[in-house]
């Protein structure tokens, strides 16, 4: 965390660390991991973006000291605050405010981004374009939301696949060869149904919009999600810049960890895609960096 300058949650409604530019003074890019909550992989993705010379604010959104511990009720303001903080800190320079997620962070960078319109690029690995219930680690409906905003609960789309037998859906995603249960995210995403009310309201966006996804993803249906979100605003005439890259053979894990050999170790190990894919899916890691820089020249 050498150089970061730790913002602390109580003094400034979010908890983050930034690092001021070192050739775009005026641009500006809020990073999040994901539903993991891992600082580590954060900062060190927040600093692929820093070394591409904007300033970086690595923000935490949850399991951070003082944050939400389980993706259930995770305000919005944490990113509002942060673009407020950045557009008015003393001696800023900063004009235009960007915002990357990955997996559950990229989930939380379309609500954001579609509530805060100060927000001018979303640059999205892995996502997924609606708000779900909040499900215990014990497959409960627990009637939450994942997120609020303003004091309020934001609509979601109900968990009502886990209104079922929980061991006849354990056994049916084991064995099916599709499946099996080290892909029980994906067999609950791709089974549970979506309601309109649940729907990020991606259209709201005023923002450039980078969609990175793999193929069969193994997490959540993320190139489902981006095809789905670049086709809906292609469909409303969205004014702004939209590019969608789907990588045949890559995996959950893109758009970072190019350094960390550490983290792409433990992804080896959780995702099958890398495992039966592993040079394909560096490739697809190399790559996303690569559409990341490209498409914040030209921001």
């Amino acid at each position: 965390m050498t150089d970061w300058i730790e913002l602390g949650l109580k003094e400034n409604g979010f908890y983050g660390y930034f690092k001021e530019g070192t050739k775009h003074h005026e641009k500006a890019m809020i990073c999040m991991s994901g539903a993991d909550g891992s600082k580590e992989f954060a900062l060190l993705s927040g600093q692929e973006i820093w070394n591409m010379g904007y300033s970086v604010l690595v923000l935490g959104f949850i399991k951070w000291e003082g944050l939400p511990k389980e993706t259930c009720l995770i305000p919005v303001e944490y990113v509002e605050n942060a673009v407020k903080w950045l557009l008015s800190k003393e001696g800023s320079k900063i004009k235009k405010i960007g915002i990357q997620g990955a997996s559950t962070g990229a989930q939380y960078a379309f609500l954001c981004a579609s509530l805060c319109p100060e927000i001018s690029c979303v640059i999205t690995a892995s996502p997924f374009d609606y708000v779900m219930e909040f499900v215990d680690g014990k497959f409960r409906r627990t009637g939450k939301s994942t997120y609020m905003y303003q004091g309020e609960e934001i609509a979601f789309s109900p968990a009502v696949l886990l209104d079922k037998s929980i061991p006849g859906l354990l056994w049916k995603c084991a064995t099916d060869k599709h499946y099996g249960l080290n892909r029980m995210l994906r067999f609950y995403y791709d089974n549970n149904p979506l309601t309109e009310e649940g729907r990020i309201r991606v259209e709201n966006m005023k923002a450039d919009v980078l969609l990175l996804a793999s193929e069969n993803d193994d997490c959540w249906p993320s190139e489902v999600s981006a095809r789905r979100v670049d086709a809906i605003l292609r469909n409303v005439e969205y004014s702004y810049r939209v590019k969608s890259v789907i990588y045949e053979k890559g995996s959950h894990a893109i758009g970072g960890m190019l350094n960390d050999e550490k983290m792409r170790k433990r992804m080896k190990k959780i995702l099958p895609a890398e495992k039966k894919y592993p040079a394909e899916c560096e490739e697809a890691r190399v790559d996303s960096m690569k559409q990341i820089e490209a498409f914040l020249a030209e921001w």
